[in-house]
């Protein structure tokens, strides 16, 4: 952060002070299904151009997607 923001050391310190644990959550399909009816949702409302297949955007090598 310092060399990429060109800030000191103390001020990058305090700007990542607060900062809670960081984890990694891997979606499930009830996530994948959720996201899917907002995309889908966003292509009805013309907000995309096209539609988008969230399961296979998230795990391009898997068989199965979520409609």
């Amino acid at each position: 952060m310092v060399k990429e923001l060109k800030v000191s050391s103390t001020v990058a310190k305090q700007a990542t002070k607060n900062r809670g644990p960081e984890s990694v959550t891997f979606p499930n399909s009830e996530d994948i299904a959720n996201l899917q009816k907002t995309a889908d949702w966003m292509l009805e409302q013309k907000i995309i151009p096209q539609r988008v297949d969230i399961a296979a955007a998230l795990c391009p090598t898997a068989k199965v997607s979520v409609k």
